[in-house]
């Protein structure tokens, strides 16, 4: 019996030490940290589909925590504790990379079937 309580106590502590990082993971919500459009943002509130135009300031502060992501949209809480839907392109999300300006990366590219080159980064818009 004594061995079989140690059996059963090494068993459930290998399963602790090995499902610790993947309940690490579970806690990595992405939030939105930055709102892209001014003035007014197009919302889905609850599961009506029809879609609206709510002023920035009813939205939720910031960071706002993402209920469930799909391609093109996020579900998050508004500040009257309804759900909302809006689109992705619409935020800036955590751990998403910045967005380079064309000015800011310059690059000299030929084709193999051409003596012209083409040359991305640099216009009279750059400075």
């Amino acid at each position: 019996m004594k061995q079989l309580l140690k059996t059963y106590k090494r068993i459930m502590l290998m399963v602790v030490i090995i499902c610790s990082p993947l309940s690490s993971h579970a806690e990595d919500v992405e939030h939105i940290t930055k709102y892209l459009v001014e003035g007014k943002m197009r919302v889905s509130i609850g599961n009506s589909g029809t879609w609206s135009y709510l002023p920035i300031a009813d939205m939720p502060e910031l960071p706002a925590k993402i209920l469930k992501r799909d391609r093109q949209r996020l579900t998050i809480v508004l500040k009257d504790e309804q759900k909302g839907v809006i689109n992705v392109g619409d935020v800036r999300i955590t751990n998403e990379p910045d967005i380079v300006k064309i000015c800011q990366i310059t690059t000299a590219q030929r084709n193999s079937d051409s003596r012209e080159y083409g040359l991305r980064g640099v216009g009279e818009d750059c400075k």
